[in-house]
């Protein structure tokens, strides 16, 4: 009984985490919590403290590699502080501003267009010419959807190693 509700919590939260990470809340630590009380709950029998232990390991390196991918692609094209956080609190900003929109969905549309806005005015601020500044703008948008993608793979292995620990 409690292999089958292990692997239906691995199953479900993995995909709550999934949806969560669209609306630009953390989904690698809930699902992360919810493996850690089950793994609690059952004494852990059927996840283990090492797995506990990876998927911590794996929640953090989700965020790392969002943080990272989304301010370090901008500094690609011009290397400045300035960029790199215009890029952060434009996305931060845009997916606040579009959190309302489309049931919330607007959170990741916001977040990647004001990442574009962002960098794009600092850029400017800084003395970019038209054509650099839209390609810096581009650049920390890419940057920003390869994070997010990231960490979406991150909850996906996170989800199979829950679901593998529980039912194996």
């Amino acid at each position: 009984m409690e292999v089958w509700v292990g692997a239906a919590l691995a199953v479900g939260t993995g995909m709550c985490a999934a949806v969560l990470l669209v609306f630009g809340l953390p989904g690698t630590w809930l699902l992360w919590l919810v493996a850690t009380v089950f793994a609690w709950w059952t004494d852990f029998r059927w996840v283990g403290v090492e797995t506990v232990g990876a998927l911590l390991v794996l929640a953090t390196l989700g965020e790392v590699l969002e943080f990272w991918l989304g301010a370090s692609a901008a500094r690609r094209v011009r290397p400045s502080w300035k960029v790199t956080a215009g890029a952060l609190l434009g996305g931060f900003v845009g997916a606040l501003a579009g959190a309302p929109v489309l049931f919330g969905l607007g959170a990741l549309v916001g977040s990647l267009l004001g990442t574009f806005l962002g960098a794009a005015a600092a850029a400017g601020l800084e003395g970019a010419h038209l054509r650099e500044v839209l390609l810096i703008g581009r650049e920390a948008m890419r940057g920003r959807w390869r994070g997010f993608l990231a960490k979406l793979a991150v909850v996906f292995a996170m989800s199979a190693l829950f679901l593998f620990a529980t039912v194996f």
